[in-house]
């Protein structure tokens, strides 16, 4: 039997199916065009929708349930927020009654997983539980949703996870699962048919780079499609990266220096084609809201101890993940929405207008 066999049998059962007991189905979600955002509009400024956001697994909304004989630590229901394009300006509905009010068109919206960063209990962040991680990559995800896709990003802090293959498949296993849900049930009741199935992108960050690759490497095990690109934020390790994941973005901070990430480490092992951004003065948590405004890690804010296994950083929260974001588009843009003409954003030939950032470095292969 072959390793490749092999590992395809494990990661099945990893996620409790049997080789002959994937998903079918998703061949209808590859038949709509989807949107192109006005081309030159630079990545950093946000995309034509409004958007909203909901909670799956709160206000009725349904939500992913996993086996408890699998995986006996996970709560009730795997919560997860997702982001929506939206032509109605209110609110974010926060209960359950039907499809969300996803904009109209004549097009269904690309699919966006993300995975959030693990932190653990020693270091509290004034204002953010750890169960409620999932939720503070808001400005990212509201960014990226506004170009007309849906992000989803579902409840990881439950599991304490290492750099370690077994450990990111593990983790997969809770994308996986999410994506069976949403062919077989979330698409219709929740967003109206209107999910582009075929079309997915695999954002990480930190720890959940490496997952979010497993997650990548085990949907065409399920019948569903091979991700369209990778968005690899300051990745641990190598992220469990290999010749087989190309259309990847590798995206570091030049003071992320006290949680183990390597983003080169992960650009080299990847195939093209790649891009690697390095953004001075950005470290580890600064894309997310769990660091102050001013992007202090560690310090006596007002709200609170803030107190990250991470350096201060140099540019303001607001900066950093206003600078992540607007790569992060220039790739969904060109690899999932068809606009070829952010790839000059990818390649470094072209500067991202609209940022206080300067001195960002970008190293590109086979684009």
């Amino acid at each position: 039997m072959s390793e490749q066999t092999l590992s395809r049998r494990r990661f099945l059962a990893a996620a409790g199916v049997s080789a002959g007991a994937v998903l079918l189905g998703c061949s209808l979600s590859n038949l709509s065009v989807v949107p192109t955002p006005t081309p030159d509009l630079s990545p950093a400024s946000p995309g034509p929708n409004q958007i909203s956001r909901v909670i799956l697994g709160e206000g009725g909304f349904p939500a992913l349930q996993l086996d408890k004989n699998q995986f006996p630590e996970a709560p009730a229901k795997i919560l997860a927020a997702v982001y929506f394009p939206t032509d109605t300006v209110v609110s974010s509905p926060t209960h359950f009654n039907g499809p969300l009010p996803l904009a109209k068109g004549p097009y269904q919206f690309p699919l966006i997983f993300y995975g959030h960063a693990i932190r653990t209990a020693i270091e509290p962040s004034a204002g953010h539980p750890l169960n409620r991680d999932f939720t503070t990559i808001d400005t990212i995800l509201r960014h990226l949703a506004s170009y007309g896709c849906v992000c989803l990003a579902p409840d990881l802090s439950w599991i304490s996870g290492v750099a370690t293959k077994a450990d990111w498949q593990r983790e997969a296993v809770v994308f996986l699962k999410y994506y069976q849900l949403l062919v077989s049930t979330l698409n219709q009741q929740v967003f109206n048919n209107q999910l582009r199935l075929g079309s997915v992108v695999m954002i990480g960050h930190s720890h959940r780079a490496g997952s979010v690759v497993n997650a990548g490497r085990g949907l065409p095990l399920f019948q569903g499609p091979k991700p369209l690109a990778y968005g690899l934020i300051a990745p641990e390790l190598d992220a469990d990266m290999g010749t087989d994941i190309a259309n990847v973005l590798v995206i570091g901070g030049t003071l992320d220096t006290d949680q183990g990430a390597s983003p080169q480490a992960t650009f080299m092992s990847g195939a093209p084609p790649k891009t690697r951004v390095t953004i001075p003065g950005a470290n580890h948590y600064g894309y997310t809201d769990l660091v102050s405004p001013e992007n202090l890690a560690v310090c006596n804010c007002a709200g609170g101890q803030i107190n990250l296994l991470d350096e201060n950083g140099t540019i303001s929260r607001d900066d950093q993940q206003l600078t992540g974001a607007a790569f992060l588009a220039a790739m969904v843009r060109y690899y999932a929405l068809g606009d070829g003409s952010t790839r000059g954003y990818l390649t470094g030939e072209r500067q991202v207008e609209g940022l206080n950032v300067s001195g960002i470095q970008v190293q590109a292969q086979g684009l």
